[in-house]
């Protein structure tokens, strides 16, 4: 977009609209009692219709094969065993899920928020997917903010770019109202009278994304909200007998994670009690433990093969979901020396991952080399290694773009990562919701591997369709 700006914003005008996004509510807290605008771009990233429309007619099968696949708790498990001799926080939430399928207490209302990330590889000139998101799919609400701000600033500042430029071409988004009718349609079918808890870290910089959805639930179906942390629900909360969560005295409908997606959310015993209480009890769990799992970096790596995605697909439409894959290794057995080779030519090629979310984890480049240093003859290493999988990079295309973070702009070639966010409700063995929830883009520095806004590498963007 910026290639088509024929006058450039003078300081005083980048600081309007960076005040503008704050009124607009797209904030984030860096620290105690400061608030700042979210790391935000100030002009849209153009991405072509077709691709994106092809990709937005896929949600609902991803939706539903992630869906099919943490049914199949077995065959997650045994995946999941040689990672689990190697992770002590794989270990910990297989062992959750086989307690709570042991009690026998599972809730059979299902509720998925997922995020399914891509980037358009310029090679393919396909969107491949990097990862999908089964837990603490973030930034659903702000992001339905910031596409008014981008037809804002390209409505009133018309005259700065090409006349052909049309602010009804910046794509909008409702993943606020999605994510919030997904969980409101999940705690009415729970019952009437209760409350939602959205489980949050003590510190949480990315509060007003959650009060978003938290507003939208209250406002449109008048459905409270608790927030809490792993050790509040290990201090106030309880099982009726009946299985019912019960926290500070009133019922809880739904569970909705935005943490325990990381071993550091767990510092003491407590927490993990706390997670085990949530889910082997009657509450809705946004994830359940074994969607959670699905989520695993390893599935995504075995759902990469014809013979596993076929389990749970068609294969008509399991070729056009595999379209969107990139190539994938697991550590189960040595990797060739062919392919070695190969990463060590070209390590810029390729990403280590282990099973992580949040930003911040990955092995790129030399660090690739580094942990992979005699892996051939060291069968230590190779055990070690199986708690990881190999991701042949994506490259998307360079574009030019201002990114702004504590209020300073700057000129940046970037690179985008698109989330499509997708709803699944379920009761029993019926599909009661199955929808495209909406899109997130994030925009990084084309030198930053990561692209985490929370985590401090990346902006939020939004789209505009060419």
């Amino acid at each position: 977009m910026l290639a088509r700006q024929v006058k450039q914003f003078e300081n005083a005008e980048e600081q309007r609209l960076l005040a503008l996004a704050a009124a607009y509510g797209i904030e984030m807290s860096p620290e105690a009692n400061h608030y700042t605008h979210l790391p935000i771009s100030l002009l849209p990233t153009p991405f072509p219709a077709e691709q994106f429309n092809k990709l937005k007619d896929l949600s609902e099968e991803f939706n539903l094969l992630m869906y099919k696949v943490h049914l199949d708790r077995e065959w997650l498990y045994k995946v999941l065993e040689d990672i689990c001799r190697e992770d002590d926080y794989i270990r910990r939430l297989v062992e959750i899920s086989k307690t709570a399928h042991e009690i026998g207490n599972q809730q059979k209302i299902f509720l998925g928020l997922n995020r399914n990330d891509f980037m358009l590889d310029v090679p393919t000139n396909r969107f491949q997917q990097v990862e999908f998101n089964t837990m603490s799919a973030s930034f659903g609400g702000l992001s339905s903010k910031l596409y008014k701000l981008h037809r804002l600033i390209l409505s009133q500042y018309k005259s700065y770019f090409d006349p052909e430029v049309d602010p009804q071409k910046v794509l909008e988004t409702h993943s606020m109202n999605r994510l919030a009718e997904g969980l409101a349609t999940a705690s009415n079918l729970y019952g009437n009278n209760v409350s939602v808890i959205f489980l949050v870290l003590p510190f949480e910089m990315n509060y007003f994304d959650q009060t978003c959805l938290e507003i939208e639930l209250w406002e449109t179906y008048s459905i409270p909200v608790i927030r809490a942390t792993l050790s509040d629900v290990a201090t106030h909360g309880h099982k009726r007998e009946d299985g019912a969560l019960i926290y500070k005295d009133k019922e809880i409908s739904v569970v909705y994670f935005r943490a325990g997606y990381s071993p550091d959310h767990y510092p003491t015993e407590s927490e993990w009690q706390a997670r085990e209480l949530i889910d082997t009890s009657k509450a809705v769990k946004c994830p359940n433990i074994d969607y959670h799992l699905a989520g695993s970096k390893k599935i995504q790596q075995e759902l990469g093969k014809p013979e596993v995605l076929y389990k749970y697909v068609d294969p008509q439409i399991g070729v056009k979901l595999a379209d969107h894959f990139t190539d994938l290794w697991g550590f189960d057995s040595p990797l060739s020396q062919e392919l070695l080779a190969a990463i060590r030519s070209n390590p810029q090629d390729y990403v280590v991952k282990p099973q992580r979310e949040g930003g911040g984890n990955n092995f790129y480049g030399e660090g690739v080399v580094k942990i992979l240093e005699n892996y051939e003859n060291d069968q230590n290493i190779q055990e070690h290694m199986k708690q990881y999988i190999l991701m042949k990079r994506i490259n998307p295309e360079p574009k030019e773009n201002l990114l702004s973070r504590k209020g300073v702009v700057n000129r940046v070639q970037t690179l985008s990562e698109l989330g499509m966010f997708g709803v699944l409700v379920a009761n029993g063995e019926e599909i009661v919701t199955n929808v495209y929830g909406g899109y997130l883009l994030r925009t990084k520095s084309k030198d930053a591997n990561e692209g985490g806004v929370a985590a401090g590498y990346g902006v939020l963007d939004s789209i505009y369709l060419d």
